[in-house]
């Protein structure tokens, strides 16, 4: 994980991201996005996983707090 210019409250919980110029509130929980997270605000409790769409080098997010944002696998899309 590699965090620039951000702030990260306690309890947050982030496993294989790129995180830059962004703000995460408390209890976050972020894993899977391999993508750059620029620019964003996640708000306190979100949970966030899976990769987004290719093709794309950074996602940037506003999410509320109590958010869920799960991206599915193109294997479980084709189903």
């Amino acid at each position: 994980m590699k965090q620039a210019e951000s702030s990260i409250a306690s309890g947050v919980k982030i496993e294989g991201c790129h995180i830059e110029n962004s703000i995460i509130y408390e209890q976050a929980n972020i894993k899977g996005i391999s993508l750059k997270i620029k620019n964003s605000i996640i708000g306190r409790h979100v949970f966030i996983e899976g990769l987004p769409a290719e093709g794309i080098d950074n996602v940037e997010y506003i999410l509320g707090d109590k958010s869920v944002l799960s991206y599915s696998s193109k294997q479980e899309e084709d189903d």
